[in-house]
């Protein structure tokens, strides 16, 4: 006999950014909670925006407030002692620690413990474990013992270092669970590898567009070859990203680049389209930007942008990004791929990063096994994208390989994956 929904069991999970809606909640994850007769209290600050939640809301899913969690002085030194007791401390004096830090620092709220309580909540599922949003959320889960499942969101947030320790986590991949089993001290079988949800749509049937079809809706010649460059973002290092936009469109328009190539130009999020709005002038290079955000929790996608996206590197000839996801979408794609580290401007500046963030962390074994060409000075920039154009299959076995190791799944069921683990920890409370 069917339940009603008065006595179905709650999952409680908690949605921090607009991203975390793109990758979860339209991919259905709360469905696959409802099939199994659970029912879902969102925790987020959007709550109380009706043009969100209205999306979500039915007699299976509420909404109640995620309050800020913010940083102080007290909060980071811990923190960051926990990061270096990693490095020596046995589990059970990690897991003493962390016991510390939590209670202390991150003690429980009422208004959590009342409405986890009244929900009969069976698992928390946080979102964002590289940050430290939800720590009181799951310390009012863990004084109520409650099992706790967090998910890192993407495949280099590890590096960036884990806030909020949950019970379990997924990740994207083997890779991933090796990274916070060495860095994190996570024990192997707390960490669940449930393949990365935000490409689920880009192997589901027939996402790709007619070629023609895809160049008229953008403006562009399917007779020309085309280039996708993909921007990194301004998180406060003040780098400027349209020096390698102008490095190219200079290369191409004095024949040093071969075939008049046009260009798209994806902005990241965090880029600042301000620097970029000066190309729209040029009648072969089309500026693309996300234009959805959900208030308080920043940018968003829907599907029909996430489809667009899969087209737009799917029909391009060459992918160049210093250093995006979007080097892992173009595998997928099977595109060819250039990776530049040079900045002729801020030479200083764009090393340091480089070296510091991003070939010193998560993409060091990529520069280790040679999967993605590297270009390290701007004199050979346009000789390396003409081999690419002229040799489209240079580094098709190294882009197999990324999509081998770093996407792991590419059924499309990610995030099926993921509520399956879900539903599993929940029904041993």
């Amino acid at each position: 006999m069917k339940k009603t929904n008065n006595s179905l069991n709650h999952i409680s999970l908690s949605i921090t950014e607009g991203r975390l809606v793109r990758d979860l909640l339209d991919n259905d994850l709360l469905d696959y909670f409802k099939d199994n007769e659970y029912q879902t209290t969102i925790y987020s600050e959007a709550s109380e925006i009706d043009s969100f939640t209205n999306t979500y809301k039915n007699n299976y899913v509420d909404f109640r407030y995620l309050y800020p969690c913010g940083t102080n002085t007290s909060r980071s030194r811990a923190y960051w002692m926990r990061r270096r007791f990693n490095k020596i401390a046995t589990s059970y004096l990690l897991k003493k620690f962390c016991n510390f830090e939590e209670n202390l620092f991150y003690p429980a709220k009422p208004s959590y413990l009342n409405q986890l309580t009244s929900d009969r909540s069976k698992v928390l599922l946080t979102t964002n474990a590289h940050l430290a949003n939800e720590r009181e959320l799951i310390t009012s889960a863990h004084k109520l013992n409650i099992p706790t499942i967090g998910f890192v969101k993407s495949w280099d947030n590890i590096h960036k270092g884990i806030h909020s320790r949950t019970n379990k986590i997924a990740v994207w991949n083997d890779i991933n669970k090796q990274e916070l089993i060495e860095i994190e001290k996570y024990k192997p079988d707390d960490i669940f590898v449930t393949g990365p949800p935000q490409f689920d749509q880009y192997f589901q049937q027939d996402i790709i567009m007619d070629r023609d079809e895809y160049f008229a809706n953008i403006e562009l010649d399917p007779n020309r070859p085309t280039i996708f460059f993909a921007t990194i973002g301004d998180f406060g290092l003040n780098i400027d990203e349209s020096y390698w936009l102008d490095l190219l469109i200079n290369k191409i328009t004095n024949g040093d680049i071969k075939g008049e190539p046009q260009v798209i130009c994806r902005l990241h999020p965090w880029s600042k389209l301000e620097l970029f709005q000066k190309y729209s002038s040029i009648p072969w290079v089309k500026i693309s930007y996300i234009h959805k955000f959900i208030p308080s929790l920043s940018w968003y996608m829907d599907k029909k942008e996430v489809i667009m996206m899969a087209n737009m590197i799917n029909h391009s000839d060459l992918v160049i990004s210093p250093g995006s996801t979007v080097l892992l979408e173009s595998a997928i794609f099977n595109r060819p791929t250039l990776f530049p580290i040079f900045h002729d401007f801020q030479p200083e500046r764009t090393s340091q990063y480089f070296n510091q963030w991003v070939l010193g962390k998560h993409f060091d074994r990529i520069k280790q096994l040679n999967l993605v060409p590297i270009v390290d000075k701007s004199q050979h920039f346009h000789s390396i994208i003409n081999k690419c154009l002229k040799n489209p299959n240079w580094y098709s076995k190294q882009r197999n390989q990324l999509v081998k190791d770093y996407i792991q799944f590419t059924d499309g069921n990610s995030t099926k994956r993921l509520a399956d683990r879900v539903l599993r920890l929940a029904q041993t409370k």
